[in-house]
């Protein structure tokens, strides 16, 4: 990945992953994060691999990420209250294995999640 994707990568997922209003936003590196983009809507998935593994869903769809890795496909339709659907993950810089966390799903301008579950996104190729 050229050096100003993977830059402005990490500037989006820093902005993406930012803790509520007041709190100071979380600064993420490629080998901290496993991606999720689903196709349909354009949803991303967000998680810290080695720090808590917090989750979120945010509404990008012109988010882009490169080298898609083989891993578990999670039904979209399990996750949020929409059309059936699968999204594909993708990992930057994580080793293969399991990654727990809280999904919450962010409805367009909502500041806390509509809809929270856990997860378990198991990895069987690294990047």
């Amino acid at each position: 990945m050229p050096r100003r994707a993977l830059a402005a990568l990490v500037a989006l997922l820093a902005l993406a992953a930012a803790a509520p209003a007041g709190a100071a936003p979380a600064t993420l590196t490629p080998r901290e994060i496993v991606v999720a983009v689903g196709a349909e809507k354009g949803f991303m998935l967000l998680a810290n691999a080695r720090t808590g593994h917090r989750w979120r869903w945010i509404t990008r769809p012109d988010a882009r990420i490169a080298r898609p890795l083989p891993v578990q496909q999670i039904p979209m339709n399990d996750i949020v209250n929409g059309p059936a659907g699968r999204m594909t993950v993708y990992v930057v810089g994580v080793a293969p294995g399991k990654a727990r966390g809280s999904v919450g799903y962010f409805a367009p301008g909502a500041s806390t999640p509509t809809k929270r579950i856990a997860v378990t996104i198991t990895v069987t190729a690294g990047g």
